[in-house]
């Protein structure tokens, strides 16, 4: 029961870069309503993201890496949209080194 509480918090429902282009804001799911949406919303610095492979059509699900979280955030390849791709090779897309 604890895995399906704790999965919908790894997906990516939305990401966003944010004004400046310093910040992204990730939008996943939540298992409890807040208000009335499912939804858990953080802001991060760019130099905190990373993805972990890189886009490609054969994988289902790109993990995301972001600084203070364990585990990785998972982003939807196969059902997802990407509507600026090269903006999102540029930035997300390319794996760092934490320090």
């Amino acid at each position: 029961m604890v895995v399906g509480l704790r999965h919908p918090c790894r997906c990516i429902r939305q990401i966003w870069l944010l004004k400046g282009g310093q910040q992204f804001r990730i939008v996943t799911f939540s298992p409890i309503s807040i208000g009335r949406h499912f939804k858990k919303i953080i802001d991060v610095p760019l130099k905190d993201v990373s993805g972990q492979v890189a886009r490609d059509p054969n994988v289902k699900s790109i993990p995301i890496k972001v600084k203070g979280f364990k585990r990785p955030f998972l982003l939807d390849n196969k059902s997802g949209t990407f509507h600026n791709v090269k903006l999102y090779d540029y930035t997300i897309g390319q794996k760092a080194k934490f320090r």
